[in-house]
């Protein structure tokens, strides 16, 4: 049975390249992101995650940014310098990411790259990788952390260590990132 999203109660951000929306009933926010985001909008929707953690204790974020191109370099380290510890700052526990990762070769071995730093850094998450929506939501949903046979989960829980088979995972991503550099 494949899950599908429900109407959410309320809209907490909206631009013309991102939304954020809270869903009450299975307790979770849906960020979603398409084309170029800059620099500004990257941080009002991770922002407005912030101002929602003080009424909503969701310890639950699915991203969609199948359809994104690009977010910059800056909006990147501000993610990880900034936004990062003033989330967990609010939160003890993990955190469950699913993300629906971007068409973009590039791009999407970097999102998988900024989650890695972010749980190196220490902090208590646990990160999935679907290539849909509701494979996504259905993983977010029932909370589970096993390895799903179309998405591939990244846990650390502060533990400095990646699982084995994330670890033989990253040797392709860097042999295909070599590739891609080579030419």
């Amino acid at each position: 049975m494949t899950m599908q999203p429900k109407e959410p109660v309320e809209l907490l951000y909206e631009s013309d390249v991102s939304n954020l929306k809270i869903f009450h009933e299975e307790q979770y926010r849906l960020l979603y992101s398409t084309g170029d985001v800059s620099n500004e909008k990257f941080k009002g929707i991770f922002n407005a995650i912030l101002h929602s953690m003080d009424e909503y204790a969701y310890k639950k974020l699915l991203i969609n940014i199948g359809d994104m191109k690009s977010t910059t370099l800056i909006s990147r380290v501000w993610l990880l310098t900034q936004f990062l510890p003033k989330f967990y700052s609010k939160y003890e526990g993990s955190y469950w990411v699913t993300i629906v990762n971007t068409k973009n070769l590039l791009e999407g071995i970097t999102i998988k790259l900024l989650a890695k730093a972010a749980m190196a850094l220490g902090f208590s998450i646990v990160v999935s990788f679907h290539e849909t929506v509701e494979e996504a939501l259905e993983v977010l949903v029932q909370q589970r952390v096993a390895l799903d046979p179309c998405g591939e989960v990244l846990e650390l829980v502060g533990s400095g260590q990646l699982a084995v088979d994330q670890q033989v995972a990253d040797l392709d991503e860097r042999r295909l990132l070599g590739e891609l550099l080579d030419g």
